[in-house]
């Protein structure tokens, strides 16, 4: 059966949409690489295709085998995981890679986020959180961290500038509507788009395009660094304001 080049671009975008996630697992500590990969053996859209317990033993494969999500696994010190991740990005731009550590720490997410993490995972998160992540960092559209460290860096001066005043690099962007800056104080809170959509009654695809928008009007590429242009810039109600409820 033959098939017009259009409807042979279709079928073939069909079944490329429906292939698994080709992840790489990289830590050096084999228990916690055991149980995560469980985790992601256990999911249906995932597929691991490569695990080393170094980035320098892993890097040739995950060049060959087209790993597109990179999770890796940090501790101390954290120069030895920014180095791998600016590694990663020279020679894998492609690829996003998701940290995954035990140490709750803004100044160490702030290196990490800089470093180009698409993802700060817990050690005590459980699988739901691994798996979103995964899939978040594969779409390239957000970064998912804990809300907390996002502020502790913004709290912390980690996004100032380099004579400790807040004011320089200030990125320019376009004025904000009024939906537009309700939206933008919601994501500020971290919770999910869901949650937002429902607690102001529009669909949750409206949400999302409201949050692009914010997102391209604040001169960022994600989420995360849009809350961190907005603080730079002011933009945000001042704490003890009506927030809304946390995500489920």
């Amino acid at each position: 059966m033959s098939h017009s080049r259009g409807e042979t671009k279709y079928l073939e975008s069909t079944r490329l949409s429906k292939q698994a996630i080709r992840v790489g697992l990289i830590d050096a500590h084999p228990i916690v690489r055991a149980g995560l990969k469980a985790v992601l053996e256990k999911e249906k859209g995932l597929d691991l295709v490569t695990e080393s317990q170094s980035l320098a033993r892993a890097i040739t494969e995950i060049q060959s085998k087209k790993v597109e999500v990179v999770i890796l696994g940090v501790r101390e010190p954290v120069s030895q995981a920014v180095f791998d991740l600016k590694e990663l990005g020279t020679r894998c731009p492609e690829v996003a890679p998701v940290v995954f550590t035990n140490l709750r720490s803004a100044p160490c997410f702030s290196r990490l986020l800089m470093a180009g993490a698409r993802a700060y995972l817990l050690t005590e998160y459980g699988r739901d959180e691994v798996v979103d992540a995964v899939l978040s960092a594969r779409r390239g559209r957000t970064i998912k961290a804990p809300i907390d460290l996002v502020l502790g860096m913004i709290r912390g001066g980690a996004i100032a500038g380099s004579n400790g005043n807040t004011e320089e690099g200030v990125p320019s962007f376009s004025r904000l509507t009024t939906r537009e800056q309700e939206i933008l104080n919601f994501m500020a809170t971290g919770v999910a788009y869901r949650t937002i959509a429902e607690t102001l009654f529009l669909a949750e695809s409206t949400v999302k395009k409201y949050a692009h928008t914010v997102i391209t009007k604040l001169g960022a590429s994600n989420r995360a660094t849009a809350v961190l242009n907005a603080h730079r810039l002011n933009l945000l109600e001042e704490e003890g304001s009506e927030t809304p409820p946390p995500a489920p």
